[in-house]
């Protein structure tokens, strides 16, 4: 696997939008990992099950068979601040094998630490997406598949769907499929 340009060594994703959010971790594990690599080399820990040590020497050491290791850390918002310490040791000094993500609701105990996230990695808030960037998300998503999406049909499922993308990623799908061979889907479907 060839080294990316746009790969940090740690990420700080955090918002309500956990669509967006496990995105985004998808994209970035499929960039480091392939499927018969993730075995020996894909961690997922809940902050408030695992201690920072563990995490911080899970992201330190080497991947076996693979160019990189992906930590993912669930619940990094629900850190202590002693904890938070520990793995702000292992952000002074990455390792440049290991793509940590700390994923949380809020900044939480990271507020004050992000001038630290930054001089390494990258943080990025997953806001509610709401209007003109919903119906655009909307768009996308059908153009993905394949088909258009009528601005009727896009309003018609915000107002009955709301704002939640995996809902509103499931009524995309049922559309889809429901419209067959027609190249957009409109309010009447």
């Amino acid at each position: 696997m060839k080294k990316h340009a746009d790969l940090y060594p740690v990420y700080l994703f955090y918002g309500p939008e956990d669509f967006l959010m496990e995105e985004e971790i998808e994209r970035l594990l499929q960039k480091t990992l392939s499927p018969k690599e993730r075995g020996l080399n894909f961690h997922v820990f809940s902050a408030e099950e695992h201690s920072a040590q563990e995490i911080a020497q899970t992201a330190q050491t080497l991947p076996m068979f693979s160019r990189y290791r992906f930590v993912l850390v669930k619940e990094a918002d629900q850190l202590e601040e002693d904890k938070v310490k520990i793995l702000l040791r292992y952000v002074e000094n990455p390792s440049p094998s290991t793509c940590l993500v700390l994923q949380g609701v809020t900044l939480g105990p990271w507020r004050g630490h992000q001038a630290q996230i930054e001089r390494v990695g990258k943080i990025v808030e997953y806001s509610r997406l709401r209007g003109k960037s919903l119906k655009s998300w909307l768009r996308n998503k059908m153009a993905e598949k394949g088909k258009g999406l009528s601005e009727a049909a896009a309003d018609y499922l915000e107002e009955v769907v709301g704002d939640n993308l995996f809902h509103l990623e499931s009524a995309l799908e049922k559309a889809f499929l429901t419209v067959g061979e027609k190249g957009t889907v409109e309010l009447s479907d």
